[in-house]
């Protein structure tokens, strides 16, 4: 498998000889009664993961982060219910960023760390999952250990359903009700802000960048774990970079990582 996102990376193959990576080995997922712990209950099926690495850049094509998940192989789960979690439609990301360049709104971005993760996982739907190869916990060096979660994982069937719910009640405790129009626009009762959620990160708006900073802090408070970015904004977001020269009050708009993405070119090599 090919790590995702640019620049190019070889496969973990190509990669044996620079370091100690090694090929994942089948294994036997059927287990041995006798080496499973006391706290997992046989009856409940238990499911293998697998490693997802990416490199995340910023819309200038500069690299940001590299980032690595052991994910749930959600594939092979027998969930029955309902998976379905909402993302802010296009229309509205673009009728609030032209509401926030034509306004003056400030606009920062919320990036939730392991958001997934930090969802309870319901007690009615137990989740049992293998560790890493080759990764035991100390005493169980030599025991097939199997983990019951806690809390929901990245590739679990239903962990984006879960997050969502779960960030709603906290927004809720805020004072933000979801739009009519868009399940993922929050509006608070009584002041100018609002938030849009996207996945695992949000955009929060409003002409008072104190206010933003004062109720990411409140969500903060009540347990979620994230980060208010810097430099992130709506328009980081969308991938467009997005200035204003002072002197002339022109608006450039600009896309240098798409334009590399899509165009050749022709110089001489």
């Amino acid at each position: 498998m090919r790590v995702s996102g640019r620049p190019k990376c070889g496969t973990i193959l190509e990669l044996r000889g620079h370091g100690n990576i090694q090929p994942r080995r089948q294994r036997n997922l059927g287990g041995s009664a006798s080496k499973q712990p006391p706290t997992w209950n046989q009856g409940c099926p238990r499911l293998p993961g697998t490693w997802v690495q990416r490199i995340k850049q910023l819309p200038s094509g500069e690299l940001s982060k590299f980032k690595s998940r052991w994910c749930c192989r959600g594939d092979l789960q027998d969930y029955n219910g309902i998976a379905y979690s909402p993302l802010v439609g296009w229309p509205t990301v673009r009728t609030r960023l032209l509401m926030a360049a034509a306004r003056g709104w400030t606009s920062r971005q919320v990036d939730f760390t392991l958001a997934f993760c930090q969802s309870p996982q319901p007690e009615d739907n137990p989740l049992h999952m293998e560790l890493p190869q080759c990764y035991r916990p100390s005493g169980f060096e030599h025991q097939d250990i199997v983990l019951r979660l806690k809390k929901s994982i990245y590739g679990q069937a239903n962990s984006p359903k879960l997050f969502f719910d779960h960030l709603s009640c906290g927004m809720s405790k805020l004072g933000f009700e979801p739009s009519e129009a868009d399940p993922c626009l929050f509006l608070h009762r009584e002041l100018q802000i609002m938030v849009l959620n996207y996945c695992n990160n949000q955009i929060w708006l409003s002409p008072d960048n104190q206010l933003i900073e004062k109720y990411v802090q409140s969500l903060k408070d009540l347990g979620y774990d994230l980060e208010l970015e810097p430099k992130g904004d709506i328009f980081g977001v969308l991938g467009i970079e997005f200035s204003t020269d002072p002197t002339t009050g022109m608006t450039k708009l600009s896309q240098a990582r798409l334009i590399d993405k899509v165009t050749v070119s022709n110089a001489p090599r």
